[in-house]
């Protein structure tokens, strides 16, 4: 994706790690675009198939809310730490 807005390095990305952990969480759009600097696996899940996993499996819902809580948890807390080093 081509823009004219300046990049602004956020946070790296690691493996298993969740990239739009927020926008799932609070159910929005995504607010920022993810730059790779090289090649990647990445996983997709689709928001009607998802919502049909969660309806057969209501634990699933917890668990994949958790995750990405962690996630975001673990991040904010390292940018946290970045930016008062």
């Amino acid at each position: 994706m081509q823009s004219d807005k300046p990049r602004v390095h956020i946070v790296n990305i690691g493996p298993r790690e969740f990239i739009g952990a927020m926008s799932f969480i609070g159910e929005d759009v995504a607010s920022a675009d993810v730059v790779a600097e090289k090649d990647f696996e990445l996983y997709v899940w689709e928001k009607p198939a998802l919502n049909k996993l969660f309806r057969k499996q209501s634990l699933y819902r917890s668990y994949i809310y958790q995750l990405c809580s962690a996630d975001m948890a673990g991040k904010l807390k390292n940018m946290t730490a970045s930016a008062v080093a």
